[in-house]
């Protein structure tokens, strides 16, 4: 999940505007959604055997003033390189990071051994005995370029905090493990089998990196039509897009198909004023997959 609002104002090479930001990811496999499954709707496997349990999840929010320079270089059949440095300044964040490692083994007939560590970072987290309030502020540097290869074809690469750094005081971390496989004796000296949980709650001064996105694009550009192929990156995922376009006297339409999660979509700019709606699902409710994006600017 990717969200960006912002506004600004623009003169000359220069740009400065506020934005606000949330970006999620959960990595995971189907082996660990397949356990989580069973779990939730308390069914146990057909037969013992053991089953992973590994995600990675984190979840983080920032807003603050962002400035940008465009610089140009050398002329390329009739239109000159261009590229977009700028730099954010955050003043407040929120983060939450979330890490499970280890494995659950069905023995049969309803009972499992299970091993598993967990890592829980959270700066909206209240522990006890720690009281500290969390801080946070940091810097990101973004990266644009666009580069005309001859007429009609050009090349558009995005990097998104290509270098960044927030920094935390007092943020709260959670680490803690389980594990079944621990004998106890109980008051009468026998044994006790037992799930053992133990773990360790603090609260630390840390600087964080924002993952990375990445953008590049290949456009080609004949009469009033536009074809582009698209490939982006984010939390390892690559999301390849394919695009066609045609330009009207009462604007431009542009249609679009990714493969990663199969979603259409379609496009309208007029003037100033550009909106791309784009989903897997015209039901929004069945929907996996969806995309919005609304710009508009005005001259003074």
């Amino acid at each position: 999940m990717r969200n960006r609002a912002a506004a600004g104002v623009e003169s000359a090479q220069w740009r400065i505007g506020y934005e606000t930001r949330q970006e999620a990811a959960l990595v995971t496999d189907r082996d660990t959604l397949e356990t989580v499954r069973r779990y939730k709707q308390h069914q146990n496997p057909s037969e013992p055997g053991a089953f992973p349990v590994n995600a990675k999840y984190h979840n983080w929010s920032a807003h603050g003033l962002r400035i940008g320079r465009t610089i140009e270089g050398p002329v390329i059949a009739g239109r000159p390189v261009r590229m977009m440095l700028s730099g954010a300044w955050y003043s407040d964040s929120r983060y939450r990071r979330r890490d499970v490692s280890g494995n659950v083994q069905y023995v049969g007939a309803g009972d499992y051994a299970f091993n598993a560590s967990e890592l829980d970072i959270n700066s909206g987290a209240q522990l006890p005995f720690l009281n500290a309030t969390p801080e946070a502020s940091g810097v990101s540097l973004s990266v644009a370029t666009e580069v005309p290869l001859s007429e009609a074809w050009t090349l558009n690469v995005k990097v998104d905090d290509v270098w960044s750094r927030m920094r935390w005081r007092n943020l709260p971390v959670t680490r803690q493990s389980i594990n079944s496989d621990v004998a106890g004796v109980d008051s009468e000296g026998f044994l006790n089998y037992r799930p053992l949980l133990s773990g360790r709650n603090q609260q630390v001064d840390e600087s964080i990196s924002l993952p990375r996105y990445g953008t590049a694009e290949l456009s080609y550009r004949t009469g009033a039509w536009r074809y582009a192929a698209q490939v982006e990156r984010y939390a390892g995922v690559t999301i390849p897009t394919f695009s066609a376009g045609r330009h009207f006297a009462w604007g431009d339409v542009t249609t679009r198909i990714e493969t990663r999660f199969h979603t259409v979509g379609l496009g309208y700019a007029f003037g100033n004023f550009r909106v791309l709606l784009q989903t897997d699902a015209l039901q929004q409710d069945k929907a996996k997959a969806q995309s919005v994006q609304f710009s508009y600017s005005r001259s003074f």
